[in-house]
């Protein structure tokens, strides 16, 4: 992660908010840093943003859902985010900023956990058939609406 991003988190740290106004103050990061950060979860540099953020689910999950991991994994899931934040902005006319999305499939959360950049946790709605992964999602403190598909 480049000093810049670091020194922002450091600050972002130190102003203790609510999860509403840090996630306003984070999303002043670019998306692959702010997925950087929740790589890094739980840290003890950063203890008020892990009491807030999503904790890293364990690499081995990672692969077994994905075959990937990692800062691997973060840049694809990032430039997927990327396009459909943009999607959404072209035909819709206005920002993923307040509107429901639904991960359906969502796993162990790995979109949802970006997703807050864009839009915030109360409308991110997450599914999966696989109780397993919702138990993942859930450990971690994905900031979504999770639930499993009947």
């Amino acid at each position: 992660m480049f000093d810049h991003a670091i020194q922002k988190i450091r600050l972002i740290e130190a102003e203790h908010k609510s999860l509403e106004n840090t996630l306003a103050m984070l999303r002043t990061l670019t998306l692959d840093e702010f997925g950087e950060l929740l790589l890094t979860l739980p840290n003890e540099e950063f203890p008020h943003l892990s009491s807030i953020l999503p904790s890293a689910t364990p690499d081995e999950v990672q692969v077994e859902w994905t075959g990937s991991c990692g800062v691997t994994l973060l840049r694809q899931s990032v430039s997927f985010l990327n396009f459909v934040a943009a999607a959404y902005t072209e035909f819709s006319g206005r920002p993923l900023r307040n509107v429901n999305v639904l991960d359906f499939g969502c796993g162990w959360g790995r979109l949802l956990r970006l997703l807050a950049f864009y839009n915030n946790p109360e409308f991110n709605f997450g599914c999966d058939a696989w109780p397993v992964s919702l138990d993942h999602a859930r450990q971690s403190h994905v900031l979504a609406v999770v639930k499993i598909r009947a």
